[in-house]
């Protein structure tokens, strides 16, 4: 689309649900609070199946692959850990 000049290459865009959003520009505050959440979280969820994520693709479907800005993931490779997944 880009090359049919409908979208601009310098624009920040996802195809969700078949929809072409626009994303905003990720400034310097934006950069910083994304950075301290995740290393906030991070500490939170040692010995968790889970970990922190940030601006990763997530496969959810076959149609959908958003690039969240910030997720917590289950690890599958925790299924190996019967110790950690007592507790959930």
């Amino acid at each position: 689309m880009t090359e049919l000049g409908i979208l601009n290459p310098d624009k920040r865009t996802e195809l969700i649900s078949g929809q072409i959003l626009f994303g905003a520009a990720k400034g310097t505050p934006h950069i910083l609070a994304l950075r301290l959440l995740a290393v906030a979280l991070d500490s939170l969820l040692i010995n968790q199946p889970f970990f922190v994520s940030t601006q990763d693709p997530i496969q959810s479907d076959d149609f959908l692959q958003p690039e969240p800005d910030l997720a917590v993931l289950f690890n599958l490779h925790s299924l190996d850990k019967p110790e950690l997944l007592q507790r959930f």
